[in-house]
């Protein structure tokens, strides 16, 4: 990312159990994203 955003965007992670979203926010933190 680098950059500090002057706007953060939110993104909200939904679905239903085992749909994947513990994944997605690990690999959000991986790439950076608080």
């Amino acid at each position: 990312m680098g950059e500090e955003a002057k706007h953060p965007i939110i993104i909200g992670l939904t679905g239903n159990i085992g749909s994947g979203k513990s994944t997605v926010a690990a690999f959000l933190r991986e790439m950076g994203y608080p």
